[in-house]
């Protein structure tokens, strides 16, 4: 799904054209974030719980929620109308309409020594 709708993107408004990040590049990111919190020599390393979230959108409401984003508010309107556009366009008619979302939820709880 990502590289089709990538292609979109590309051909509409690369500027904003999102990265992938899955699963594993989601983990890293959790991982890297309690970082700082070992390194001050303030706090017992960190536990980490990870929740994988999955959350189905149809196409009105994924729309709905890219336009709350700054980078979609920032676009010229017939740029963004484009976007939404070809966006619209392929989750119809390759996605039956629908558009599944995967991300982690992580909560970092980290005892003061």
């Amino acid at each position: 799904m990502y590289q089709v709708l990538n292609q979109v993107y590309q051909a509409e408004a690369p500027a904003i054209a999102p990265e992938y990040e899955g699963l594993e590049k989601q983990a890293e990111i959790v991982a890297g974030l309690g970082k700082p919190v070992s390194y001050s020599g303030l706090f017992e390393p960190p536990s980490t719980e990870i929740i994988p979230c999955e959350q189905t959108y149809s196409v009105d409401r994924y729309l709905d929620y890219l336009s709350s984003g700054s980078q979609y508010v920032a676009l010229e309107s017939q740029v963004r109308a484009n976007l939404f556009s070809g966006l619209r366009t392929v989750l119809e008619q390759q996605f039956q309409g629908e558009i599944q979302l995967f991300n982690l939820a992580a909560l970092q709880i980290a005892r003061k020594i």
